[in-house]
This record gives structure tokens, sequence and C-alpha cells, in this order.
């Protein structure tokens, strides 16, 4: 997992995560797999792995998932991180960056079925599954510790650096969590969900803020409606694609992109909202 090959382990850790979180049991499957993860870095497993593929002080771990494995991404970086002792592990959450969905779609009779990730399903979600939530946000939050299960809520005490790459109106997550009936694409969504998508993405541009703030991470946010479509051609920034920008921050450049033209403004953005 050398520089030269940062995206070979970007592809192959992202089909991995595809693998694991799927259908409706995505949050258990996200949330539940701290076990894995500690097979897979225990001690023994973590010298094996150094050995296997010469990971030393001079390599670079890119630990990264798309959509619900974006999650993933979040909630184990540090772990996995800690684990790989004297390694430098970065994340990449691709559509990865959740809030908590206490503003979902308004329209009853039109809403879409979702999975609630509210502070009270948060709750049960963490205490059905035992889910794993990182140590640094856990202990600032020790009387409601299922918060940190969004990245929203982890992200400030997260001790490892990422590079958040999320649309600002992400239509896997305002569908899937927050009940907006979908849209194959922006210009088809009524005026009812083109407000929505005015406020979801202001929430969502107003927690991103975190990022742009807090030195040594990186940021790629377009304006698009789309998910997990990052591509080596589409969207840009800058006339920079993700990948570019990433390449850049990992050679210690200061990257934080962020459309400023208004909703689904960016003319890059993917067809596919997938």
């Amino acid at each position: 997992v050398s520089t030269q090959s940062t995206w070979e382990a970007v592809v192959s850790t992202q089909s991995t995560w595809e693998a694991v979180v799927s259908t409706q049991s995505t949050w258990e499957a996200v949330v539940s797999t701290q076990s894995t993860w500690e097979a897979v870095v225990s001690t023994q497993s973590t010298w094996d792995l150094k050995a296997a593929y010469s990971i030393d002080q001079s390599v670079t771990v890119v630990f990264a998932g798309g959509g619900d494995g974006g999650v993933g991404v979040m909630l184990n970086l540090d772990f996995v991180a800690v684990n790989l002792m004297n390694v430098n592990v970065v994340g990449v959450p691709i559509a990865g960056w959740e809030l908590s969905n206490n503003q979902t779609y308004p329209d009853k009779a039109t809403q879409a079925p979702y999975i609630p990730l509210d502070e009270s399903a948060l709750e049960s979600y963490y205490k059905l599954w035992g889910s794993y939530v990182p140590t640094g946000c856990r202990s600032l939050n020790q009387d409601a510790p299922w918060n940190c299960l969004v990245a929203d809520q982890s992200f400030e005490s997260m001790q490892y650096n990422v590079f958040v790459v999320n649309a600002q109106t992400d239509s896997g997550a305002i569908t899937h969590y927050d009940g907006m009936p979908h849209a194959a694409a922006y210009a088809n969504a009524t005026d009812a969900q083109k407000s929505y998508m005015g406020e979801w993405s202001q929430r969502l541009n107003t927690s991103l803020e975190k990022v742009w703030e807090k030195p040594g991470q990186g940021l790629f946010s377009p304006a698009c409606y789309m998910h997990q479509g990052f591509g080596y051609t589409q969207p840009t920034i800058n006339n920079q694609t993700y990948i570019q920008a990433f390449e850049d921050w990992l050679n210690r450049k200061k990257v934080k992109f962020r459309d400023d033209c208004g909703l689904a403004c960016n003319p890059s953005c993917p067809d596919s909202t997938l």
C-alpha cells in the first residue's frame, strides 16, 4: 500500500466494504463489525500485514470506503490507525458523512420509507448491536455514546486525518435516511423536493464547516445531486477530480474544495444519482 499504489488500496478497500454493507442490514453491518476489525488488526495480524506488504514508516495506508462503507471509515479509522503502529494511516470516507435526521422530509403523504438516524434510533442501534464508536468521541459523550455513530458528532474528536468526499446534496442519504422520495435527477425533482434539498444541503454544509476549520483535513464537496458516483473524470472542482485533489492532499498540500454556486449547480456532475 505504497503512495504509488494508493488507488489500488482505495479500490480494494471500497470493494470490501461494498461486499460487507448492503441492503437493509447496512447499519447493523457497519456499526457491529468491530470484532471483524479486531481480528484484522490484532497484534499478530498487524505483523503479518506489515511483513506481507512491506508496510513501514515510509508507507501511507489509505483506509477508504463508499456510502455506508464511508460511515465505517469514520467509525473505525482511529482504531485501525492505532493498531497499525508507526504507520501513516489516512481515511477517505466517500459519501459517508451522516447527520442525525431530526428534520426528515416533511410531506408525510409522499415520504419514502427510510432508516431513522435520530437520537432515539441511534440509541436503539447502539444497544441492540453493541456498536463500537470511536473512543475519543465516546469519552466526550459518556451519557449518550450512540451519537458518535454519525460523522457529524464523531469527527471533531478523531485523532487521524481524513479526506472527506461528499456531494452537497447526497441522493443516497437524503432518500434512505431522511425519507425524501427518489428523484432520478435534480431536474426531475418537484418543487417540494427541491425546497427540501436546499434545506438539507444547508445543514450538510454547516456540518462540513468542521472539516473546513480543522487543520490537516481534506475536503471535496461538489454542488451535485449524487451519492457515490465520484469518478476519474467527474465531478470536478477547480478543474480537479476528487482523485487529483486527494493526491495533492496526500502530498501535503492544503486541499479543501467546495462549491459555492448554489444547489446542484456544478456543470460536471454525473448523470447518475447512485
